[in-house]
């Protein structure tokens, strides 16, 4: 994670972030949101990126920087925050489902 952070321009760490991007685990959370999305339980316009981003950058802060468990109380909370988010958006690209 630290090459990450303090050389993002040496070619070969970003190609081994390319391919970690493209790998199917990377995509799972995005499929996941898709499927809701079609199944009607998220709006349509519903920022997945973004969901899977705060999702992931809570994830690293609370292993790497503050040390704290990660456990299931912490994940249920961390994910019931965001969706109950993506369905009381506000934002004009987020629209009720069908």
């Amino acid at each position: 994670m630290r090459m990450f952070l303090f050389d993002r321009k040496n070619p070969e760490l970003e190609e081994i972030s390319r391919r970690l991007g493209e790998e199917e685990s990377a995509r799972g959370p995005q499929v996941i949101l898709d499927r809701a999305i079609a199944r009607g339980e998220l709006p349509i316009g519903t920022p997945r990126g973004f969901l899977v981003d705060v999702i992931r950058g809570a994830v690293i802060l609370r292993v790497l920087m503050t040390e704290a468990p990660l456990d299931a109380s912490y994940a249920r909370m961390l994910v019931d925050t965001l969706l109950e988010g993506a369905l009381t958006s506000t934002s004009p690209n987020v629209r009720p489902s069908k």
